[in-house]
């Protein structure tokens, strides 16, 4: 069952779509096979300006990505790559124990997009 908070954040997905300017672009999964994220980030000194997702997947995916890059914005690089699954899943609502997975691949998929700046 998914939480009341949960819900809001996949009713009101205010990140969901392609950022234009981007200079970051990370994704976790297959596009063939199940759940699918890009996250796309325009970083700028070193802090997370603006960011937008696309997901092939369940409402799950689609809450834990609003919730990541809504507390994701303005926050610097070192504080998005200390965020942990557990304190994602806070973010979120609590999701089912069944989609933890969707914590890990958001996680997994804005730390690429902000290595992929970097370099």
């Amino acid at each position: 069952m998914f939480s009341e908070a949960t819900w809001q954040h996949f009713r009101n997905p205010v990140y969901r779509g392609r950022l234009p300017d981007f200079n970051g672009e990370g994704w976790a999964g297959s596009r063939n096979n199940g759940v699918y994220i890009r996250i796309q980030v325009r970083m700028q000194d070193d802090v997370v300006a603006e960011a937008r997702f696309e997901t092939v997947g369940c409402l799950a995916s689609i809450a834990t990505c609003q919730a990541l890059l809504g507390w994701a914005t303005s926050k610097s690089r070192d504080e998005v790559a200390q965020l942990t699954p557990a304190r994602l899943d806070e973010l979120a609502g609590g999701l089912p124990a069944g989609r933890y997975y969707c914590l890990e691949m958001a996680l997994h998929a804005i730390g690429r997009a902000m290595e992929q700046e970097a370099s």
